[in-house]
């Protein structure tokens, strides 16, 4: 939620992803690597991910794998409801 946070305070919101991906993907790679680098929002350079975005194309193997991971922690961070189950007797023959 870190890295969510980090572009946020760009002021984006999770919902632009839909207005603007051009926009969002260089973001959230930025914010992305520098919370695995400690949570240090100077640990790269914000124009390297311009970059190579610019280079790649949103359709990259590399960009895929990081929004997948995106959507997974947003998902994993959820409250998880277990279903209720119901008890049969076993029936006899």
């Amino acid at each position: 939620m870190w890295a969510l946070g980090l572009v946020a305070k760009k002021g984006l919101k999770i919902t632009d992803i839909n207005d603007n991906p051009f926009h969002f993907i260089p973001l959230i790679l930025h914010a992305a690597a520098c919370n695995a680098s400690g949570r240090d929002e100077s640990a790269y350079d914000e124009g390297m991910f311009w970059d190579f975005v610019d280079e790649v194309g949103v359709g990259h193997g590399d960009i895929a794998k990081a929004i997948t991971c995106l959507t997974n922690s947003l998902g994993s961070s959820a409250k998880k409801e277990v279903p209720k189950t119901s008890k049969k007797a076993p029936t006899t023959k």
